[in-house]
């Protein structure tokens, strides 16, 4: 009889296993999810996040399930603009060294990602405009074009409390667009200034 419950717990041990390295993956996904709209500001660890920032409203966020990638919160207009702050530490030390130079790397990296997404075909094309820095973020301007439509993009980093903040805007609002990114970079600076 001991050989049989050996027989049956070596049997439900290996239906844990099989049941874990099926689920692993999928822990990995990103998981989104609406964020409460009625709500001032919000707090996720020691970030806020206001219900407005410039003209763009609150409305979900992202978790990326794997350590060093954090979660992001998206913004977005009524018209073809929206924007995601990314806050996540890529598992490096960032509260040693120049925010700047780390903020300028991975600025290098985000670049590097886009060029990525127009290998594997996600954009069609991704040509950067304008590189450069202000106050301590690391910034760069595109013009992407998705599905044939032509979109003015922008990247922001910085480092804050140990962390990258990453800006990607992007709007199909070609008159307005360097406006539209400009204020939410300013406004979202006036947050990350106070905490």
């Amino acid at each position: 009889m001991t050989i049989f419950r050996l027989f049956g717990l070596r049997r439900l041990s290996l239906c844990a296993l099989l049941l874990a390295a099926l689920t692993a993956p999928a822990s990995a996904e990103p998981t989104s999810g609406p964020l409460p709209s009625e709500a001032r500001t919000i707090a996720i660890g020691s970030y806020v996040f206001p219900r407005t920032v410039g003209d763009m409203s609150r409305i979900s966020k992202t978790d990326y399930n794997s350590e060093g990638l954090g979660f992001s919160v998206r913004y977005r207009r009524e018209d073809d603009t929206w924007a995601d702050i990314y806050i996540y530490d890529g598992n490096r030390n960032l509260r040693s060294g120049s925010a700047l130079a780390h903020a300028r790397s991975e600025l290098v990296s985000a670049l590097e990602a886009i060029n990525e997404s127009v290998s594997k075909g996600s954009y069609e094309s991704a040509d950067v405009l304008d590189r450069s820095e202000a106050g301590a973020f690391g910034k760069a301007h595109l013009i992407v074009v998705r599905a044939g439509t032509r979109r003015d993009s922008y990247v922001f980093i910085t480092v804050h409390k140990g962390n990258f903040v990453k800006i990607r805007l992007t709007s199909g609002d070609r008159r307005n667009a360097d406006a539209i990114a400009s204020r939410f970079l300013k406004e979202y600076s006036r947050v990350l200034g106070k905490t």
